[in-house]
């Protein structure tokens, strides 16, 4: 007589006879394939779309060169953002400001840039002087098409008198500057902005490119210029060398367009 007890067996599809473990079994491979099946098919899109992820249509550096070591680093960076990170139709928006007498990077350009490196400032030097000239010199030299706009801007200061200007000529009264006139003390952090060198350092310079003579000169610009100090800025924009012809056709226009 057969016994109606539970057996802890099923009769597979096929007339197998097979435990519960041999069910969890089957169903752990079964699972294990549809996994491997769809990690491989995901994957694969993964990977093709970090590598089209790679090529970006739209770069924007805007003032990176201002560090730059050599003019031979700003070639080398541009060459790698146009072969490593363009996409063939893709476009690098630059913006930085360019060497014009009695602008904002032409004091940067005199007072800071290396001016400062004999004498151990403890802030790094700027030495490009001209980012502009640099990229297009750049450009020019591992065939980058390079399209170019200039514009102006204004850096404004305050209501300056002579005690104020004196003042910025001697780090060791700045505290004492800050309490008695904030606003005052905010505009000389603007002239530190331009030339970024140390205070105590810039003071202890007393060549053509210290402290005292850098506040003469640049008071001059901003007092005949109504309390400003004008700025020329470029817009750049490159592309790979092999680019569609249709994208360096429209691009001047687009470029003279984007700073009016």
């Amino acid at each position: 007589m057969g016994s109606n007890e539970p057996t802890g067996t099923l009769e597979g599809a096929w007339g197998m006879v097979m435990t519960w473990k041999d069910g969890l079994l089957m169903l752990w491979i079964f699972c294990t394939v549809v996994l491997a099946f769809a990690a491989r098919h995901f994957l694969g899109e993964a990977i093709y779309l970090v590598e089209h992820i790679a090529a970006f249509s739209l770069v924007y550096a805007s003032h990176m060169m201002y560090h730059a070591e050599t003019p031979a680093e700003v070639q080398r960076l541009l060459a790698e953002m146009a072969d490593n990170i363009l996409a063939a139709d893709g476009i690098c928006i630059l913006f930085h400001v360019a060497n014009r007498t009695g602008t904002f990077q032409d004091f940067r350009a005199r007072f800071g840039s290396q001016a400062g490196a004999p004498s151990h400032s403890d802030t790094g030097a700027v030495t490009i002087d001209d980012p502009p000239a640099q990229i297009s010199a750049a450009c020019a030299a591992i065939g980058l098409p390079l399209y170019s706009e200039e514009f102006g801007t204004r850096l404004h200061f305050g209501q300056l008198g002579d005690i104020e200007w004196q003042a910025f000529k001697n780090p060791h009264a700045y505290d004492a500057l800050a309490d008695a006139n904030p606003a005052a003390y905010e505009d000389l952090k603007r002239l530190y902005f331009v030339i970024q060198r140390a205070p105590l350092e810039f003071a202890a310079d007393h060549s053509a490119t210290g402290l005292a003579i850098f506040i003469d000169e640049i008071r001059r610009v901003i007092e005949s210029n109504h309390g400003v100090l004008p700025s020329s800025e470029q817009l750049q924009v490159f592309t790979r060398a092999d680019a569609p012809a249709a994208l360096g056709e429209v691009l001047p226009a687009a470029v003279a367009a984007s700073i009016r």
